[in-house]
């Protein structure tokens, strides 16, 4: 687990500090921040990860999250009750229960490919949403894809603002997209729109020399160039394949 940031003195008292969640098919990370000090970017107060919760009950993830935001809370002297609000970033692709976002991803349900991809779980989804409002409220949980969040993000503060037709990309565990279109982000029906890490880019009829992906595709982007699928197809770890294609290795640049 990753200790604090440095920390600041936040410039409201406890109820105006917000918290956000990063998951990824590899960590989960919590920040709380404080966003009362202007238009710029919130303050960031404290930081903690640890590696994503993959075993036990579906809701492990979520309850991940809550231990988390716990322990990031207690540095600061409050309690989760006292957060102004949650935002949530999360890797996807998602789907709904009652309205309510549950994460369908490849890279932490086991269940979703099988035995093939070697996690020890058999989740095909996993409840997010609906426990972390069950414990906070409704109104104070956010949830949205990871990569969308990131536009939202770069358009606020980075290098997207001002532009209305824009995206992001995420090479990560998986691959992940988001997209702006005259001004509108685009979430489509599940909060999946722009996530291009499933579309098909290989022949599924080639059989087993089509790489699978742990959604159960097999010859789909996140199969073949995921930071996740490089060490299985390839036998590189992705900063180690550039690193020698930038030196000239001729393996790592074929």
């Amino acid at each position: 687990m990753m200790g604090p940031m440095p920390q600041q003195s936040p410039t409201s008292q406890s109820p105006g500090l917000h918290a956000g969640v990063d998951i990824g098919g590899t960590k989960v990370a919590v920040c709380l921040a404080d966003p009362a000090h202007g238009s710029g970017p919130p303050v960031l107060l404290t930081r903690m990860a640890e590696p994503t919760a993959k075993a036990g009950a579906p809701d492990a993830l979520a309850q991940q999250v809550l231990r988390l935001l716990d322990a990031a809370c207690a540095q600061q002297g409050i309690t989760r009750s006292d957060l102004a609000g949650v935002g949530v970033a999360s890797c996807g692709p998602f789907v709904r229960s009652a309205g309510m976002v549950e994460v369908v991803n490849p890279n932490i349900c086991g269940g979703l490919a099988g035995a093939p991809r070697g996690l020890s779980n058999d989740w095909t989804r996993v409840p997010l949403q609906a426990p972390l409002a069950q414990a906070m409220g409704a109104d104070r949980v956010h949830v949205a894809n990871d990569a969308v969040a990131a536009l939202q993000a770069e358009r606020l503060w980075g290098a997207l603002r001002g532009e209305d037709d824009c995206a992001y990309v995420t090479w990560s565990t998986g691959i992940g997209v988001g997209l702006c279109v005259d001004g509108c982000v685009l979430r489509g029906k599940n909060g999946n729109a722009g996530h291009a890490g499933h579309s098909y880019v290989g022949d599924p009829d080639a059989g087993s020399d089509v790489a699978l992906c742990g959604c159960g595709n097999q010859g789909d982007v996140e199969s073949l160039v995921a930071g996740s699928a490089l060490p299985r197809r390839l036998g590189w770890e992705a900063p180690a394949l550039m690193a020698a294609a930038d030196a000239g290795d001729a393996a790592a640049l074929a």
